[in-house]
């Protein structure tokens, strides 16, 4: 049976009688000595798909099935370029940016490794996510959570000689413990604010109170002293009026006081407190200082010295 061997346009005929899928890739290793050993066997069927040859049953199904000339297709695997990642240094080497895999902290906000330092065991007390092409950094991007950026990364373009230091920075505020801790000290700032301004109210509250204070402190003050000079002159006048007058002995007698009973003394001091409205116990001062003069007459000196 007669294979057609295609490999970058390059075609070779070979002829097996009893063909076997290991004699296949023997001759496809001697006519393309270049190719990697990892290769495959395909095909294409009549419905035009692609149909592979993984065993020797494959091959034995397409000898039975083929009356002509197969085409065999050599397929190498392409080299998987190494993914770059420009906004990333490794923590570890400090190199940047990493190529190849990268190894994400899941815990730490700004965290990562290349795959020499990842080797290394170096932050090994911490779980980290491999990043080595876009599937893996898709899936990365699935699994943090969903949060609203107010702003992007890339409408910022930094010039100097520390572009990583620039991306550090930027990395932290956009890390969500970062805005937990800005809304936390957010709060505490404003309670110290309350506090201050409350603080600055009373005391305001308490200026505009001592002159009010301080008023009625002199109101009283002077009201005291208003009474006291009104004791002091009531004294002076019990004082004039108890000095004896000089009668000549030949032209008249003492005259004798007669001391009023209790019963008058209460009913002068009710008459004296209802008629210059005043308590009685003041009214029982002033019958007491003038408890010698009749009552019209202890009437007009209160209302003289008001």
């Amino acid at each position: 049976m007669k294979f057609k061997l295609v490999h970058n346009k390059e075609i070779h005929l070979v002829k097996l009688d009893n063909p076997t899928l290991s004699a296949l890739k023997a001759h496809v290793k001697k006519v393309y000595p270049q190719i990697d050993a990892n290769f495959k066997l395909t095909y294409f069927d009549n419905e035009n798909d692609e149909i592979s040859l993984s065993c020797q049953e494959d091959l034995q199904v397409l000898v039975d099935e083929a009356h002509h000339t197969v085409k065999l297709y050599v397929v190498v695997p392409q080299q998987q370029e190494k993914m770059i990642h420009p906004n990333h240094t490794c923590d570890g080497c400090q190199k940047q940016p990493i190529v190849g895999a990268r190894f994400k902290c899941l815990e730490c906000p700004d965290f990562d490794l290349c795959e020499s330092c990842h080797s290394k065991n170096i932050h090994n007390n911490h779980k980290s996510f491999k990043i080595s092409n876009q599937q893996e950094f898709e899936d990365f991007q699935r699994s943090r959570p969903k949060r609203t950026r107010p702003f992007s990364q890339q409408q910022f373009h930094h010039v100097g000689p520390f572009p990583h230091i620039f991306n550090h920075f930027m990395q932290v505020i956009e890390n969500p413990k970062f805005k937990e801790f800005k809304e936390t000290a957010g709060t505490v700032a404003q309670d110290l604010i309350n506090v201050i301004k409350t603080q600055i109210d009373n005391h305001l509250v308490q200026e505009q109170e001592k002159p009010q204070e301080q008023t009625q402190n002199n109101a009283q003050e002077t009201q005291v002293d208003q009474t006291q000079q009104f004791k002091e002159e009531v004294k002076i006048s019990q004082t004039e009026i108890q000095e004896p007058v000089q009668v000549p002995v030949e032209v008249q007698e003492p005259v004798q006081v007669q001391e009023p009973s209790d019963s008058e003394m209460e009913q002068k001091i009710k008459l004296l407190a209802e008629i210059v409205d005043c308590s009685e116990a003041l009214a029982r001062e002033y019958v007491e200082l003038f408890k010698e003069m009749p009552l019209d007459e202890i009437v007009d000196i209160i209302y003289n010295q008001k």
